[in-house]
């Protein structure tokens, strides 16, 4: 197998064929089209740029390159992700800030609306005349009627009991 295409082993050597041996290969210096597949043996050794590796996809970079490149990316990310992170923290602290203020004067809204209001269970003083469109219900006294009693209430059961029994 020959070395340099048009030299052969025995042959005499011309200008052209010296020439055209020495365009097929790749010089040392200077700027060149290679075309074809090329496979090397061992990863070849390339300059290391003075710019930081970009997108650019016909550029050949070096592993501290992209190393450097992927720890910035990283680097970045995870300052990105602390950042969120406050973001999302001070976001949920101001939507709790306004969900206390509504519950706060929410609350303060009903208790104003209550304050003059009979509550349903526990010990209250009533005053001002309260008049019933129906008559209210009261509980059965066990105790029985007596003239003493002018401020409690009784049903018209236990009136009716009290008079028939005299």
């Amino acid at each position: 197998m020959a070395k340099y295409s048009g030299i052969e082993r025995g042959k005499s050597l011309s200008v052209d064929s010296i020439e055209a041996a020495l365009d097929s290969k790749m010089n040392l210096a200077g700027d060149e089209e290679i075309s074809g597949e090329k496979i090397f043996a061992v990863s070849p050794v390339i300059p290391e740029k003075a710019e930081e590796a970009g997108d650019n996809p016909t550029v050949i970079a070096a592993e501290a390159q992209v190393y450097k490149m992927e720890n910035t990316v990283i680097g970045n990310i995870n300052t990105l992700e602390s950042s969120w992170r406050e973001s999302v923290e001070r976001l949920e602290d101001s939507i709790k800030e306004q969900i206390d203020e509504i519950i706060s004067n929410h609350k303060t809204n009903v208790d104003d609306l209550l304050k003059d209001k009979v509550s349903l269970t526990g010990d209250e003083e009533i005053s001002g005349t309260k008049t019933f469109t129906t008559s209210p219900l009261a509980p059965e006294k066990v105790t029985p009627v007596t003239a003493e009693n002018k401020t409690v209430l009784a049903t018209e059961a236990q009136v009716y009991k009290t008079i028939m029994c005299w």
